[in-house]
This record gives C-alpha cells, structure tokens and sequence, in this order.
C-alpha cells in the first residue's frame, strides 16, 4: 500500500512542473556579447554552407563529365570490338583462301607429275615398240 500511495504522490509531483509551463510573450535579456557570438556563428556557419554546396555542385559537375567520358569510351570500346570481329572473319576467310591455294598448288604439282609421267610412260612404250 506504501508502495501505491508513493508512486501517486512521486507521478504527481513530477506533473505539475509540465502543467504550470505556459508560452509566454515576455522579453528575456541576454548579454549582448552571447547575441554577437550566436550571429557570428550563424554567419559563420551560413557562409561554411555556402562554400560545401559551391564544392558539391563542381563535384557533381565533374561526374557528370567522367560519366560522359566513360560513356565515350564503352563506345569506343564496343566500336573496336567490332572492328576486331571484323578482322578476325577477314583473317579467317584468308586463311580458308590460304588453304585452297595450297590446296590447288598441291593438286596442280600432282596433276603436271602425272602428265609427266604418263608422257613418260608413253615415250618409253613407244620407243620400246618400235
């Protein structure tokens, strides 16, 4: 009961200090130099504002510009991949080229040995026969 009885007395005193607050339009005095101080500061602090958002806005100007230039360069990077994919068919039809010459230089050396050797075979009989 002693317990209760305590804690309504210690909820009450603790609520009328809250309830005896009112807004007031009444003057306060201030020393002058703590006015000063608080207006220079605010100064200070509007000019420290200023000079952050000049320094945020060349920053984010300067990312705009990276962001252009990196732009640029995947163009150009995807530009030279094509023109590698480009070259590379071109060196492969060369090579497929490179082969069929080889391929008709070998036919044609074994074509010519034939006919060699058949007029050879030719000559021969024919002298033989006579």
């Amino acid at each position: 009961m002693h317990k209760i009885l305590l804690s309504l007395i210690l909820c009450l005193t603790l609520s009328f200090p809250a309830l005896s607050q009112n807004s007031s339009t009444d003057l306060i005095t201030v020393p002058r130099s703590t006015v000063i101080n608080a207006i220079t500061k605010y100064n200070d602090c509007k000019l420290e504002l200023q000079y952050s958002q000049e320094k945020l806005f060349a920053t984010e100007t300067k990312i705009k510009l990276y962001q252009e230039e990196i732009v640029n360069l995947n163009n150009l990077i995807q530009n030279k991949d094509i023109e590698i994919t480009s070259l590379g068919e071109i060196i492969k039809l060369r090579d497929s080229e490179i082969r069929a010459l080889k391929q008709a230089k070998k036919a044609k050396f074994w074509n010519g040995a034939l006919v060699g050797f058949g007029s050879g075979m030719v000559a021969i009989f024919t002298v033989l026969q006579l």
